[in-house]
């Protein structure tokens, strides 16, 4: 639904800079975007390759906020996990208003 586009863009847009500051794209790696539709629930995944990131940050900080505040506002879900080879990140949200 169109209330999510913003949310959504803004999401995305901080998981671009993020990835061009301190992630794939900064490494030269790459990000692989995909999303699904099953069961009424849409699943985005956001994984990056390619950008020896080590451990996860030690504090969150405003994009961390706003990734999370933003899958509260469109009702669903944000998980982020650190791995060794690039950031994974999924996020699900209802498929209907």
């Amino acid at each position: 639904p169109a209330k999510r586009v913003t949310p959504l863009g803004l999401v995305l847009h901080e998981l671009t800079t993020n990835a061009v500051k301190y992630g794939a794209w900064k490494d030269e790696g790459t990000v692989h975007v995909s999303w699904s539709e099953q069961d009424g629930t849409v699943t985005l995944e956001w994984r990056e390759t390619g950008a020896q990131l080590g451990d996860a940050p030690e504090h969150t900080g405003f994009g961390s906020l706003l990734m999370t505040s933003a899958a509260r506002q469109f009702g669903g879900t944000f998980e982020r996990n650190f791995t060794p080879d690039g950031l994974i990140v999924t996020i699900e949200l209802p498929a209907g208003d």
